[in-house]
């Protein structure tokens, strides 16, 4: 199963006392690292205003949430998941149920369009 994490900072990583996190945020690099090598995770990128948006795969909910509490996200973050799916997949079975129900496109079966380009 593929999710979509998005945690929003709620603190620094550096403290009042100018003490910084860096063991942390070390100890969290390695872990991204291995998980990117393993495989469950796909991507991870920093929000500009602080946070991160993670592309993760995990057996179930369950696993994911024992995931995240050992990466322990939510100690700095308000965090948000999303279970996605392909968009492909999506698409093609509505696509061949509308086939299937006869429906075209302006009355004749559909043909796609080769010079058709997504910006």
């Amino acid at each position: 199963m593929k999710y979509v994490v998005i945690a929003k900072s709620r603190r620094n990583y550096v403290s009042d006392e100018g003490k910084s996190k860096l063991s942390d945020m070390l100890d969290t690099r390695d872990k991204m690292r291995a998980a990117r090598e393993n495989g469950s995770l796909e991507g991870v990128y920093a929000l500009v205003a602080g946070g991160s948006i993670w592309v993760v795969n995990a057996d179930s909910n369950e696993a994911l949430a024992r995931t995240l509490r050992k990466y322990r996200l939510s100690d700095a973050a308000d965090v948000e998941v999303i279970p996605v799916i392909d968009a492909f997949s999506v698409l093609d079975e509505r696509i061949e149920q509308l086939k299937a129900a006869g429906q075209h496109v302006n009355g004749s079966p559909h043909v796609p369009d080769a010079n058709l380009q997504l910006r």
